[in-house]
């Protein structure tokens, strides 16, 4: 069996900033490399390895729509193989979490918000982008380690949206996108433009490659039921999607259809789950699974 893992993200240019604000997490010029007792896993801003530079979206432009998001774990998709795609809001730390993971113990952290004691082993910062190698505290006292490459949505720094990679002492992982939830829709039609980051694994011979790329996500959130199309590739493989849903309540995006593979080979249908992300709609993080 093989199946291939896509991770993307996008957010609006004009409200790209540098990292800050007041989340002890988060990861500035200035910050120190020991967070003090932070309860997000995130550095307070932040997304995968780049930008983006859509239309500007301002949140006063946001619709009126009451957005509800759901408090409790959803799982969008199980694997044979015992993966899942779930969604959670943590409302310890007021977070989304969406993606993919392999066990109850990473989520039961995120979703508690249960991480102590985190630690900046490697911290890269370059204007609105960041990378972080973290180490935390489980619950019950083990160590995780979090890779975290992000994008800040605002200028005070808090808003973000976030890949991170996390990994346990019993091997169990969790790669997720994570960000701040959205407040207020944009109106009207807006298209992003991000980077993804797609892992290739054969589980066969088990191998596994990663390539980061560029993608285009765009939507009409005028429309009663906003429907959008996503397309990108990186340099050997592409990916597109022409039935994106988006839920205007929960503002989670969901699709069947997206096919992924070789630029020249044959492409998979994937499972894609993902949120826009930002209090005004100017982030969006998702990722799909063969």
């Amino acid at each position: 069996m093989s199946y291939f893992r896509l991770v993307s993200y996008m957010c609006v240019a004009a409200v790209l900033a540098s990292c800050g604000g007041g989340d002890p997490a988060a990861v500035t010029e200035d910050a120190p490399s020991v967070a003090p007792s932070p309860p997000s896993v995130t550095p307070g801003a932040g997304s995968i390895g780049g930008g983006g530079t859509p239309q500007p979206v301002s949140p006063s432009q946001g619709s009126v729509t009451t957005i509800t998001i759901p408090e409790t774990l959803q799982t969008v998709t199980t694997f044979a193989d015992g993966q899942q795609i779930v969604r959670l809001y943590s409302i310890e730390t007021g977070e989304i979490f969406v993606g993919l993971a392999d066990g109850a113990e990473l989520l039961s952290e995120l979703e508690n918000g249960t991480l102590t004691n985190f630690q900046n082993i490697e911290t890269a910062i370059n204007g609105n982008h960041f990378q972080v190698l973290r180490s935390a505290t489980g619950a019950q006292g083990e160590t995780i380690s979090l890779a975290i490459d992000g994008l800040n949505l605002n200028s005070a720094g808090s808003e973000y949206v976030a890949r991170v990679f996390m990994t346990d002492q019993a091997g169990g992982h969790a790669y997720v996108v994570a960000g701040t939830p959205v407040e207020d829709l944009p109106s009207g039609e807006v298209t992003y433009n991000g980077t993804a980051e797609i892992i290739a694994i054969n589980t066969t011979a088990e191998t596994q490659a990663r390539e980061v790329g560029e993608f285009t996500f765009a939507i009409n959130f005028g429309s009663s039921a906003p429907v959008g199309r996503i397309t990108g590739a990186s340099e050997t493989y592409q990916f597109v999607g022409a039935s994106v849903a988006l839920n205007k309540t929960t503002t989670s995006l969901s699709s069947s259809s997206i096919e992924i593979g070789p630029i020249l080979g044959t492409t998979l249908p994937a499972t894609l789950a993902g949120n826009i992300m930002g209090a005004g709609g100017t982030g969006v993080g998702g990722g799909c699974v063969i």
